[in-house]
Parts: C-alpha cells; sequence; structure tokens
C-alpha cells in the first residue's frame, strides 16, 4: 500500500503543472479550481482503469507539458 505522503508528492506536481499549462488556464474559460477538479477527475479515471498512482501522475505531467507551449 502506498503512503499518503508518498502519494501526494507524486501527484500534487502533475496537478500543478496541468492548472498552469492546460489550455483552459490561458483562456480563462474555466477557474482554476474547475482546472484542479478536471485534472483529479483526469487521474481518477486512470485509477479506475487500473492503473498505478505514479503512471497516472505521469500522464498527467506529460499532458501538461504538451500543452506547454501553447
Amino acid at each position: 500500500m502506498t503512503d499518503l505522503r508518498t502519494v501526494r508528492a507524486t501527484v500534487a506536481p502533475a496537478v500543478q503543472l496541468a492548472v498552469r499549462y492546460w489550455p483552459n488556464s490561458h483562456l480563462g474559460d474555466l477557474t482554476p479550481r474547475e482546472d484542479l477538479h478536471s485534472a483529479f477527475l483526469f487521474l481518477r479515471a486512470r485509477l479506475r482503469s487500473g492503473m498505478h498512482i505514479q503512471a497516472a501522475a505521469g500522464q498527467l505531467e506529460g499532458d501538461a507539458y504538451r500543452h506547454m507551449n501553447m
């Protein structure tokens, strides 16, 4: 079982990147809180499919970096 501190340390940077770099953060259609909610929905969907938390956070981080230069 994964320690809660480890999960937070894994998830927090990926979520912060997503909220900062996802396209909506530049357009302003949604609030940062709604972007934060979307990031956690992204993670939960992958966890429900059986993905490990590190892999899910890695995908979220990768998605955020793909949107970095938009």
